[in-house]
């Protein structure tokens, strides 16, 4: 642009040096120079075509740059166009994608709440299960109970007086153990003192064996936790010549309760204590009678 007012100075310059140059001729030919006039006004005329025909050479090319810039502002403008398309599809993604995200937290919310109800129902379920265990337990030192009274009232000459009955470990003690203490008279049950106990310690497989002979019916004891040491869940399981012929679970909060058990005809009995932790907790059988 600087280009082209420079050659229109020059050429406004030029016309007013021919117009300055025809006035001179004019008053020369008014004194009988028309030459000079002439002159003049060819040498004027001459610049000005002169200068004309460089400023229109010269805003050819550059109509020419012009359009050329404005064919690619053009493109450019259509590119810009089609990055906006890109980004509005782009953010019309990502907000589907924050959609499908918060769709995930509500479904593992709705999990975690799942798995929170179900460990509710494990817990209630366990408990109401040793509550069932316990009553079966209770139900069957019933049964046994029962068992032998009928065995009793049916066994005619067989059956030893009442008044033949001896303690358990003093009549038939254990001739083979495992983590059982013996009997001791100075022990705490439930803050009772209880004679006759024999202690299964917890926290390995406690067990005894006795040689009956086949010599008994009866076998009647009390079973507790000892005092001051850690509640466990045990099973006791009593098996005759191998077989089990009765079980007994002793829960965490139990009181001592007393059983009934039939060895009728057995020849060696097992006792055998089943803790359903590691950890030593001691529950003792006392008071025991054998006849």
């Amino acid at each position: 642009m600087k280009k082209y007012i420079k050659h229109l100075i020059i050429a406004g310059a030029t016309i007013t040096a021919a117009l300055i140059t025809g006035i001179a001729g004019y008053f020369s030919y008014s004194a009988g120079n028309s030459r000079g006039f002439d002159e003049g006004i060819n040498q004027g005329a001459a610049s000005v075509v002169n200068e004309i025909s460089i400023i229109l050479g010269s805003v050819d090319p550059t109509m020419q740059s012009v359009e050329v810039i404005s064919q690619e502002i053009t493109e450019h403008q259509a590119d810009l166009t089609r990055l906006q398309e890109q980004l509005l599809i782009a953010e019309q993604e990502l907000e589907q994608i924050a959609e499908f995200q918060n769709q995930i937290d509500g479904l593992i919310s709705e999990n975690d709440a799942l798995k929170e109800e179900i460990r509710l129902l494990v817990e209630q379920n366990t408990e109401q299960i040793r509550e069932y265990e316990d009553h079966i337990a209770a139900l069957e030192a019933e049964n046994a109970e029962l068992r032998i009274r009928i065995s009793a009232n049916t066994s005619g000459n067989n059956v030893p007086a009442i008044g033949n009955r001896a303690i358990f470990w003093e009549e038939v003690p254990p001739f083979e153990s495992n983590h059982v203490r013996e009997p001791n008279v100075n022990v705490l049950v439930a803050g009772n003192r209880v004679e006759n106990a024999l202690e299964f310690r917890g926290g390995a497989s406690a067990w005894t064996r006795h040689n009956l002979n086949n010599q008994y019916r009866i076998l009647n004891a009390y079973i507790g936790r000892l005092d001051g040491t850690r509640r466990e869940q045990s099973t006791f399981i009593f098996f005759g010549d191998g077989r089990e012929i009765y079980r007994i679970i002793v829960g965490v909060n139990d009181m001592p309760r007393s059983f009934t058990l039939n060895v009728e005809g057995v020849v060696q009995l097992m006792i055998e204590q089943h803790i359903h932790s590691r950890w030593e907790s001691s529950v003792v059988i006392f008071d025991a009678w054998i006849e």
